[in-house]
């Protein structure tokens, strides 16, 4: 399967399981404080991991150091993210 397709699953299957998430939030009403940001923010994380993974390894098959410009793209974000 192709990276894109394989991608675009993972962000199927984050929306769905955030989706499922909230439905059971809205099933179980009053009964459970659930903080949503916190939830989908776990799934997000642990999909964005494996995406992650993914692309560290076909930038390292190419020749290149992929962890390195993994964590030097997230450095610049971290710098340029602060207020």
């Amino acid at each position: 399967m192709a990276l894109r397709s394989r991608r675009r699953l993972r962000i199927i299957a984050v929306a769905a399981a955030t989706a499922v998430i909230l439905i059971g939030a809205v099933l179980i009403g009053g009964a459970m404080i659930l903080d949503m940001s916190s939830v989908a923010a776990q799934i997000q994380r642990k999909v964005s991991q494996a995406i992650d993974d993914e692309w560290v390894a076909d930038i390292t098959k190419r020749g290149f150091d992929g962890k390195k410009l993994l964590q030097s793209a997230r450095d610049l974000i971290a710098k340029h993210s602060k207020t």
